[in-house]
């Protein structure tokens, strides 16, 4: 629940890592993520652009890159580079081409293994970040 956000002109916080975080949860409850590697596909693109829809319907989505590249200001989330791309360069192709895969701390993706854990942090994350009950 400490993930950083991105606030944009006029106060808008941009929620994009909250649902990128929910759809990596439910590609690993699908058995589509076996193994602490995310890679940037197709398949993950696919499930966050269905969660944002889903999600957050009025908000124009954010390139489903952003959220993969900027998680690693957050500690639990680790990109395994061929070559390391900088933040102001970064675009779909070069993440695609420089990075291998990501990840979340070991003891993160251990508990992420237990479908009633990834179910409590999807409806944690879904109340802290994308509702307006924080109760």
């Amino acid at each position: 629940m400490r993930m950083r956000r991105s606030v944009v002109k006029g106060g808008i916080v941009i929620n994009a890592k909250p649902v990128f975080i929910i759809a990596v949860i439910d590609l690993i409850g699908e058995g589509k993520i076996q193994r602490n590697e995310i890679y940037f596909d197709d398949v993950l693109k696919e499930k966050y652009a269905e969660l944002h829809s889903l999600l957050l319907p009025q908000v124009p989505i954010t390139p489903c890159y952003r959220p993969f590249y900027h998680l690693t200001s957050d500690d639990f989330w680790h990109i395994r580079w061929r070559q390391k791309v900088e933040a102001n360069s970064l675009t779909e192709k070069r993440l695609r081409d420089n990075a291998y895969y990501a990840g979340f701390d070991n003891a993160l993706w251990d508990v992420l293994q237990d479908a009633e854990v990834r179910e409590y942090y999807k409806k944690e994350i879904i109340r802290f970040f994308l509702t307006s009950d924080k109760n």
